[in-house]
């Protein structure tokens, strides 16, 4: 800053003299204020914020490499796993043909996992000793005879039924039977008489189905499924 003195005015001897700041209007890059810097920041507070920053991505690198390695890991124990589980399908289809498919015959609890029970029953019992698309529909119409029943049986906490399944030759009757003589759920269609979407299921993957009623008054549902590999003509309804 430059300052300029002004004398006083003729006709004012004696009269102070007064002193008037001029501001420079030199605005060179190397004098004027940096951009985004505060005015009051000092050399010190910049280096340690660069240090902190310095710091928190070097912290965020090794959590990333932590995570990486974590992953590298995971993977590696999946893919045991899953040559695990193939191991353990070849031994037993391997199995299965050697002592062929017998029947199967297990109560079961009519409650909100009885269908998955069914299901991985199915799969334990016959893998290997169908085509695989056979075992999907004998899984898939077991599970949905299990669920119909289910539905039937909902008010029920101590409902059961007996799952059977019994191959002849290329077909697999499938069979549920409630346990209990008086359903307090409606009454189950028979033939074509489907209004259930479960059992319309049963009816298209199926050759034959239908319901029966044992003199004690246990109800039985059941379907034959067809297992359709070359050579083989699906049983005649």
């Amino acid at each position: 800053m430059r300052w300029k003195l002004l004398r006083s005015s003729p006709g004012r001897q004696g009269g102070p003299k007064e002193v008037t700041p001029i501001m420079p209007t030199d605005w060179s890059p190397s004098r004027a204020p940096a951009r985004g810097t505060p005015a009051d920041a000092r050399p010190g507070e910049l280096n340690e914020a660069r240090w902190r920053a310095t710091r928190e991505i070097e912290a965020l690198r090794d959590t990333v490499s932590v995570y990486r390695t974590g992953a590298v890991a995971l993977a590696t124990q999946v893919a045991d796993l899953r040559a695990e589980v193939a191991r353990l399908n070849g031994k037993l289809r391997a199995d299965r043909g050697s002592r062929g498919i017998r029947d199967i015959e297990v109560t079961i609890s009519l409650d909100e996992y009885a269908t998955e029970l069914v299901r991985a029953i199915v799969v334990a019992e016959l893998a290997g000793g169908l085509s695989p698309e056979a075992l999907d529909d004998v899984q898939l119409v077991a599970s949905e005879l299990t669920a119909s029943s289910t539905r039937r049986w909902a008010s029920s906490q101590e409902a059961e039924a007996v799952l059977r399944i019994e191959p002849s030759g290329a077909v697999f009757r499938v069979e549920l039977e409630d346990l209990a003589t008086e359903p307090p759920g409606p009454e189950l269609p028979s033939g074509d008489e489907v209004d259930d979407f479960g059992l319309d299921i049963v009816r298209r993957l199926s050759e034959r189905w239908g319901v029966e009623e044992s003199a004690a008054g246990r109800r039985t549902i059941w379907a034959d499924v067809m297992d359709h590999t070359p050579g083989e003509a699906p049983v005649s309804g």
